[in-house]
């Protein structure tokens, strides 16, 4: 079981994001799209309690990655505490779908985006473009200490800060556009 603490970095463009990777000699290990799909109960209990059940699958080229992710945790002050079950998936994502449905689950939500991924500092940085063109980095790390090193690297300490889900940024930010849905 993995431990994260994560937040989000907002205002701030792609160009931005990739100068200051390439500035700090960041690890990129991931650019493709990501196709995700979350997962509930009729009654959304799962979203009730503020935990998520999410099917992700990555593209990279001709390279596909299946991941299914169960994250439970909180939010504390700015970051996001989670703890996070992952395993990866060989087989293709339609036949979990199917065990999915015969348990009871329908798919909650869909949407798409393309995200560039970072390594640096034992950190994850994120970079996550949605269809209407909006986009931010996202930084994941084991320790609230890690997190906050690489925000002063990166001179990013006066950014707008949240620890918002995408939804809930998506329904502060664009009341009328919601993220089920969005394709390319």
């Amino acid at each position: 079981m993995n431990k994260e603490i994560e937040i989000k970095l907002l205002g701030i463009s792609k160009k931005d994001f990739l100068m200051k990777m390439e500035e700090i000699g960041a690890k990129m290990v991931f650019d493709g799209v990501m196709k995700v799909k979350y997962f509930d109960f009729e009654d959304q209990r799962i979203r009730k309690i503020g935990e998520l059940l999410r099917l992700r699958v990555l593209e990279e080229g001709e390279n596909k990655d299946i991941e299914l992710v169960y994250k439970f945790g909180k939010k504390i002050s700015e970051v996001k505490f989670f703890q996070e079950l992952q395993i990866n998936l060989d087989d293709d994502e339609e036949k979990l779908e199917k065990i999915f449905f015969h348990l009871g689950l329908k798919v909650s939500k869909y949407y798409e985006k393309k995200r560039i991924s970072f390594e640096f500092e034992k950190c994850k940085l994120e970079f996550d473009e949605y269809p209407n063109g909006f986009g931010y980095l996202e930084i994941e790390a084991n320790f609230e200490e890690s997190l906050n090193n690489v925000i002063k690297i990166l001179g990013w300490e006066n950014k707008e800060k949240s620890f918002e889900t995408v939804d809930e940024v998506f329904e502060r930010m664009f009341q009328r556009e919601k993220l089920d849905g969005m394709r390319f």
